[in-house]
């Protein structure tokens, strides 16, 4: 091959990234802008450096997957995992599967067959409130485990399906707030680096 034919390569590869990156409508669509950052805290007393971490224990190795977020009632902790369980882990160490929002799948790669509950908290009448990346939020009776569905993931907000809801708060007044941190699915984060910066 010759060099000529080498150099035309190079130019056509740098027209069409060009065109890419500089055609409008096409990703990536970000707005920087500036901002001053406060200088951090100075790491003294309480804050000083320490080894405390160190002596931390890990609990329940091989037991679960992928526990996201945890919510805590009566002694016991809750947290959903990888394959869509939410589970309950009593004060004898017993993991107890007290819901699931999505069918049951072969593994890890069909998340958005199984469901992925991410954040938790409970609201002010001791009932778990759920949101799962691929299904909605729910309301569980950790009693019960009777399940409602509040918010479907189909619903459509500022005129786009909710794709990715993540982690939830609720208000003093019962007023759930919630993120839905992408636009793209989970399973196609990759796409992320090419999107707009919302993380509605």
């Amino acid at each position: 091959m010759g060099i000529s034919v080498v150099f035309r390569i190079a130019i056509d590869i740098l027209v069409v990234t060009a065109i890419i990156l500089f055609l409008p409508g096409i990703p990536p669509r970000v707005k920087f802008e500036p901002y001053d950052i406060t200088p951090p805290l100075s790491l003294e007393g309480p804050l000083s450096q320490n080894a405390k971490l160190d002596l931390a224990e890990f609990l329940y190795e091989g037991k679960f997957t992928g526990p996201e977020s945890i919510a805590t009632r009566k002694g016991e902790i809750y947290t959903g995992l990888i394959g869509g369980d939410i589970v309950r882990i009593k004060r004898n160490g017993e993991i107890q599967v007290i819901a699931r929002f999505g069918k049951r799948c072969e593994g890890k790669w069909q998340e958005s067959i199984c469901g992925r509950p991410l954040g938790m908290r409970f609201d002010s009448n001791g009932k778990l409130v759920v949101s799962d990346a691929y299904y909605g939020i729910y309301r569980v009776d950790v009693d019960t485990e009777v399940v409602e569905e509040l918010v479907s993931s189909k619903d459509v907000v500022d005129g786009r399906p909710m794709m990715t809801l993540n982690d939830l708060d609720i208000a003093k007044d019962g007023t759930i707030y919630f993120s839905d941190s992408s636009h793209v699915s989970l399973q196609n984060s990759m796409i992320e680096f090419l999107g707009e910066p919302t993380g509605r």
